[in-house]
């Protein structure tokens, strides 16, 4: 059964996680007959490509962009827009991907008595509203977890805006209005539950290589990694706090004070951009590592290959993190991760047989752990063979696409 499907996502302006599988998800399902139509407030063509380039629709909707905590005005506004663009057509389903493209659905919804089915997808939560609950390794951190950071006046004008406002009731309505939610994780739907008082169905994402891997393991690559013969760990990921930078450096000072024997070296190497990119590269001149320590700005997509194929392992230990789409890549790749023992991560990555896990906050045990895969290279090929079964079995792109097609067809039903 074919079905015309509409999807809604707040922006496509730049690439990140969500929006890469909206795009990848938008391409497949139109690959398999749908006929499927993405609804936003903003698109680059210069990112995803012209039309001539897609096999789905990109509508852009009226209305400025703001962000994800704007003003009930400026959702309702963007909910307006998107009755008006969904009435132009008999859509069969609905799909919103996350906040705020939930609450223009459920503004859109009471514009009009009849409206077609709705299924939000959640690849994470709206974290400035509900911390606590969906952020609580984040604010452990150190520069986090004093009383200046907690009751600043900033921070508590924000809490009292979010309280006299009614934003968390109103992110509460809409997501219950929804007649199907699901999330990228089994971790992001438990919290969902916890939060929404619904039920919240895991549609476990796949991963998608731009290429085969043993491609990206021969050859040149276009992004110098390391100059010297000496095993490379590698990290991918935005340059924020969440993305626990500090504890990285930490335990590279670590390392780099223990591996100083000769036969010790190695190279840590950073993708990624991010606001905070230019202050992590000065913290790594102050530790005086930053003759280990790469920092390579932000990398296109296809070229993250080269990256995982020239590196010994990875390292990916964020706070929080809803999914873990990077070790995934990596064990495509034939690499095994070390990564955050709580989370997404902690959930595609296998301990002691696809990779490790480990406290995210204690830059001692990341070390130490870094330092057992450089110390055992053979360990760490074991175990990148093993990821690379595990990944393949377990979270191919084609096998979430169908997950997520039965889903749908489901929910009309």
């Amino acid at each position: 059964m074919a079905m015309n499907i509409a999807i809604v996502i707040q922006s496509l302006r730049a690439v990140g996680g969500a929006e890469n599988v909206v795009v990848w998800l938008a391409g497949s399902l139109a690959e398999k007959g749908h006929a499927v139509t993405v609804f936003t407030l903003e698109f680059s063509e210069a990112v995803w490509g012209g039309d001539a380039e897609r096999p789905y629709t990109v509508h852009v909707l009226d209305g400025k962009r703001k962000w994800p905590h704007s003003t009930w005005k400026a959702n309702r506004d963007a909910g307006s827009a998107l009755a008006e663009a969904l009435a132009s057509r008999s859509f069969d389903v609905v799909n919103a991907h996350n906040h705020p493209a939930s609450l223009w659905v459920h503004y859109a919804k009471a514009a009009g008595a009849k409206f077609p089915t709705s299924v939000l997808f959640l690849h994470n939560l709206p974290g400035y509203l509900y911390e606590e609950v969906a952020a609580p390794h984040l604010y452990r951190l150190p520069g986090l977890r004093n009383a200046w950071y907690r009751f600043r006046p900033k921070r508590l004008f924000r809490k009292l805006r979010q309280n006299l406002l009614g934003y968390r009731e109103l992110d509460n309505t809409a997501v219950r209005s929804f007649d199907r939610v699901i999330a990228n994780s089994r971790y992001t739907a438990a919290l969902a539950r916890k939060i929404y008082f619904r039920e919240v169905e895991p549609c476990v994402l796949g991963v998608q290589p731009v290429r085969l891997p043993e491609t990206a393991e021969s050859g040149e690559s276009e992004t110098p990694i390391a100059r010297e013969d000496l095993p490379v760990v590698l990290t991918v990921a935005r340059i924020e706090r969440q993305k626990n930078f500090d504890t990285l450096l930490a335990a590279i000072r670590i390392l780099k004070a223990e591996r100083s024997a000769p036969g010790g070296g190695f190279r840590f190497v950073v993708a990624g951009g991010g606001p905070l990119l230019e202050q992590y590269r000065d913290r790594s001149r102050r530790l005086r590592i930053d003759d280990v320590v790469t920092f390579l700005g932000s990398v296109p997509h296809e070229q993250l290959w080269d990256l995982y194929g020239k590196a010994s392992f990875l390292v990916h230990i964020p706070l929080d993190e809803p999914f873990g789409l990077v070790p995934l890549e990596a064990a495509l790749c034939g690499k095994a991760s070390v990564v955050s023992d709580h989370g997404g991560p902690a959930e595609v990555v296998v301990d002691g047989v696809t990779g490790s896990h480990v406290d995210a906050l204690d830059p001692a045990a990341v070390a130490e752990k870094i330092g057992q895969l450089l110390d055992r290279p053979d360990l760490a090929r074991q175990m990148g063979e093993a990821a690379r079964s595990w990944v393949v079995e377990r979270y191919s792109w084609e096998g979430f696409v169908d997950v997520f097609e039965a889903g749908l067809k489901k929910a009309i039903c």
